[in-house]
């Protein structure tokens, strides 16, 4: 119920009964998405729909043949390219072996749990 929508929805629906189907014990290693990143991605990016929309714009990551960028703007363009290593640490372009902190990156928050 940290979601608004989710308030929302249950305000409007109500609650829904849920009815567990075959083995209903934790899966190992799940961790849920911290308090954090719910509350960032939820008050931060989806409610303030400008900073969000830009954020989401500069941050990601697809395949440029296939997905071209609607805007040509210069400030897309910098922010794009400031967050480019960022971004690298997380994705691989098409066809592309990880970077070596792409892996780094990855060992790291599989070490962690995510």
């Amino acid at each position: 119920m940290i979601s608004q929508y989710m308030r929302l929805a249950v305000k409007a629906f109500g609650k829904p009964r849920i009815q567990f189907l075959g083995d209903a014990s934790m899966y190992r290693p799940w961790l849920n998405v911290p308090v954090a990143l719910v509350l960032f991605t939820h008050k931060g990016l989806d409610a303030n729909y400008h900073f969000g929309n830009l954020f989401y714009h500069c941050c990601a990551q697809m395949d440029r043949k296939q997905f071209k960028l609607k805007s040509n703007a210069l400030h897309i363009k910098l922010l794009r390219r400031l967050t480019l290593p960022v971004r690298r640490m997380f994705f691989n372009f098409t066809n592309e072996r990880p970077t070596w902190y792409n892996r780094l990156v990855s060992r790291a928050l599989n070490k962690l749990g995510y």
